[in-house]
């Protein structure tokens, strides 16, 4: 019932329940090297993150993201990248070892190259290191920015299916939501719209491995659509996700 109650119809903001002791402990937990490798953490932390995740801070959650999520390659790296003294058996850390892929990018077909890597599942396990053709630059800064490029390129191509004009693509607020689904370049279907957002979520969770930002800030209708959390639709939120509505 409190559950409920905070979750349908709350008295209080959700930050006045937020509890830095929990997010202290849950912070040493997941910085335990070897419980965070094989994710054995007590069962309070799955539950309370889960059902209240207000409860704690969003640093500690997505500490906590990182060491559920992750497969234990992903980690291993992580961990020895950060503390280089860290010394764990051999037979560990070849069996699980994984390969960074350079991957060579023009700047003039990056859209169309992102979907041939976003497809090719040699990659998935791989830790991408961007270049770019006829420049010199390596490492984070390269594939940051890819990520940051790419974010826009996927709103531009397909800027019809999103509450914003062509025009507006490279100035996008945090407020994009889809547009209704009417558009005549569509097929019946609806294939190449659930294609589209397939890409859009392939690559979204290809930042996440990478952990690299996407320039992408989505309405908090949206949020709630994906999570399938049903909300009272406001004036408010109106105005923000469709302003043309919103004054009509």
């Amino acid at each position: 019932l409190i559950i409920n109650r905070i979750n349908w119809n709350p008295f209080l903001c959700r930050s006045c329940f937020k509890n830095f002791n929990f997010s202290i402990k849950l912070g040493l937990l997941v910085s335990d090297t070897f419980m965070s490798l094989v994710s054995a953490f007590p069962q309070w932390v799955i539950i309370l993150t889960e059902i209240c995740p207000f409860l704690f801070e969003f640093s500690a959650r997505k500490k906590l993201f990182h060491s559920l999520r992750y497969g234990i390659e992903r980690k291993i790296a992580e961990i020895l990248k950060h503390d280089s003294s860290i010394e764990l058996p051999t037979h560990i850390t070849i069996s699980y070892q994984i390969k960074k892929k350079e991957i060579i990018i023009d700047r003039t077909k990056i859209y169309e190259e992102t979907i041939e890597i976003l497809k090719d599942p040699k990659l998935i396990k791989s830790i991408l290191s961007i270049t770019y053709k006829d420049e010199h630059g390596l490492g984070l800064g390269p594939t940051a920015e890819f990520f940051s490029i790419v974010s826009r390129e996927i709103i531009k191509h397909h800027s019809d299916l999103w509450n914003i004009s062509n025009e507006d693509y490279h100035s996008i607020s945090n407020d994009l939501f889809p547009a209704p689904i009417y558009n005549d370049n569509f097929s019946d279907d609806k294939s190449d719209y659930k294609s589209y957002f397939t890409l859009l979520g392939q690559f979204i969770g290809r930042a996440l491995l990478e952990r690299c930002q996407c320039d992408l800030s989505f309405s908090n209708l949206f949020y709630m659509h994906l999570l399938d959390i049903e909300s009272e639709t406001s004036l408010w939120s109106i105005s923000n996700t469709d302003p043309v509505l919103y004054t009509s």
